[in-house]
């Protein structure tokens, strides 16, 4: 049983092993609250992490201290046990994601352990290493849902309530929630007034799902770059704990995450992950009641590989208009390019790079995009460089975003983009919109097939080779509706619906682009069969 005994004698234990973080105020970021960071990206692992780990395995026995541990981790888990298990002469191997970021993987490697590569999310190496622990009779080290675990991470709530006696609001980083339930624990214990929010990704809100449909649950997939907490499914401990102990959790976008990341590097010269940067990102957004509280955020870790620290702090730079993507309809004719260079001269940009397109099938023969990417000041100069080139007689390609209901692929998120590119968006499937006079038509047509989406069952979508379709879906589709009520196939259905469509006007097909054959097809498909209830082995394409 968890008492604030434990998280005392964990604290007494890891006082000549963990660091007691800095609580350093931060002014720059916020100016609705009074916002404090506890900086555990600045722990000796540069994670929290290691406050848990190394606490329970002090308290192991002998003989479970001689056969040696095993643990399942993210990348930050995995330090702390290994730094844990090599000060104490113990053997351990971790289980680690094949996606986790390199430079945690060495980390893990220089301080000991042996690594053992998984396949998968965080869930598939927790399966692998319960699977070798059966095998091997190794002590498993739990990264969250265990009581000495969260006692050693329960004690950062102790000590912001040292550095901070009057804080009102901690708002924490939740994963599996072994750490928001030591810290929330921790604090309610002691000073039940204090509100203890917690924050997850907007693409794996398993903790925040559980408590607002008040039912313990697995997500069916998860996708964030916040690999810390890219987490299925909670801890059974932890979600009650989090059900008796913390007032709220919220989710933050990719693109909220990204934003947080690059404020703390700019205005605290603090790096933090994904996973430490969700609390800043909640309070810069006011997902939380926190206007006019003296309010810490915990930024639980640091160790974010370097090239997704360069895509997130481009994702940043636009976010907060400090870089800016312009495309521009212009006549294929001498000095165009000059106009456009002075208007963004005269504005005060900088270009930084530029791709002149002249091979664009949504143009007319004699002309062209001319497509920019500009430092700016914010969004407001970019805006002016809009207004300036539109007086001028430019034509400016406007940037669509649609957001469907759930990942395709485990992607990470895009924010914008322009008609015939085909990325990612955050929480699910970005659909191109085309150019031409009828657009908002046919962007009313990708709309209908969102509705269709969503009325789908919301399982995971395979990630096929993409292909683009012509307007004419939804009539195509009505026409399946009438074959799959007719009693035909699903195979031949799906053959004829992708026949069809890409015979229609394979010109046309190619130039206008809408929506994504296999997804599109499938998903219409599988509706059929939720609706007429037929067996899953029935509709498999």
């Amino acid at each position: 049983m968890l008492t604030l005994d434990k998280i005392y004698h964990a604290a007494f234990v890891l006082k000549d092993v963990a660091r007691k973080t800095d609580l350093i105020e931060a002014p720059k970021l916020s100016k609705d609250c009074q916002l404090y960071l506890k900086t555990e990206n600045l722990q000796v692992t540069g994670s929290f992490k290691v406050r848990g780990a190394y606490y329970k395995i002090s308290q192991l026995s002998k003989e479970e201290s001689d056969k040696g541990v095993i643990a399942c981790s993210a990348g930050n888990h995995a330090q702390g046990v290994a730094l844990a298990a090599t000060r104490r002469g113990i053997r351990s191997i971790v289980c680690m994601p094949d996606g986790a970021p390199i430079m945690k993987v060495e980390n893990t490697k220089n301080l000991g352990a042996e690594v053992c590569l998984v396949p998968g999310t965080y869930d598939d190496a927790h399966d692998k290493a319960v699977e070798l622990q059966e095998e091997t009779g190794m002590t498993f080290i739990h990264p969250y849902d265990d009581e000495q675990v969260i006692a050693g991470q329960g004690t950062i709530g102790l000590e912001i309530l040292d550095q901070l006696p009057d804080v009102d609001a901690v708002i924490v980083p939740v994963g599996g929630g072994g750490l928001i339930s030591g810290v929330a624990f921790a604090i309610k214990s002691l000073k039940p007034e204090v509100k203890v929010y917690g924050v997850q990704a907007e693409g794996a809100p398993s903790m925040y799902r559980s408590l607002h449909e008040h039912k313990y649950q697995t997500l069916s997939a998860v996708s964030t770059f916040a690999d810390g907490i890219q987490v299925k499914t909670p801890g059974e401990l932890t979600y009650k704990l989090c059900e008796e102990y913390v007032d709220d959790i919220v989710t933050v976008t990719e693109d909220e995450t990204a934003a947080a990341i690059l404020s703390l590097m700019e205005n605290q010269k603090l790096v933090a992950e994904g996973a430490g940067a969700v609390p800043v990102a909640a309070a810069l957004f006011h997902k939380l009641p926190i206007e006019g509280k003296k309010v810490v955020c915990l930024i639980s870790g640091g160790n974010i590989d370097v090239n997704i620290l360069n895509r997130v702090i481009t994702r940043g730079l636009v976010m907060s208009g400090r870089k800016a993507n312009l495309t521009i309809a212009l006549e294929d004719k001498p000095g165009q390019l000059q106009q456009v260079a002075n208007i963004v001269s005269r504005c005060g940009s900088n270009v930084v790079s530029v791709l002149h397109d002249g091979s664009d099938p949504n143009m007319p023969i004699s002309s062209c995009f001319l497509k920019l990417t500009l430092e700016t000041r914010d969004n407001a100069q970019i805006e002016q460089i809009r207004q300036e080139l539109a007086k001028a007689g430019f034509q400016l390609v406007q940037a669509h975003t649609l957001r469907l209901p759930y990942p395709l692929g485990g992607h990470a998120a895009g924010l914008r983009h322009h008609p015939g590119d085909l990325l990612p968006a955050q929480g699910g499937v970005l659909l191109p919109l085309p150019l031409g006079p009828d657009a908002h038509r046919r962007a009313g047509l990708v709309h209908k097939v969102d509705g269709l989406v969503r009325q789908a069952a919301p399982r995971q979508v395979p990630h096929r080779k993409l292909h683009c379709l012509p307007q004419g879906l939804i009539g195509q589709a009505d026409a399946v509706v009438a074959l799959v009520a007719g009693g035909q196939p699903f195979q031949n259905v799906h053959r004829l619906l992708r026949g069809r469509l890409l015979n229609l006007h394979p010109p046309e097909a190619a130039l206008e682009g809408g929506v994504l054959l296999d997804v599109g097809a499938e998903l219409l498909i599988r509706r059929r069969a939720d609706e007429l209830q037929l067996a899953p082995g029935q509709h498999r394409l």
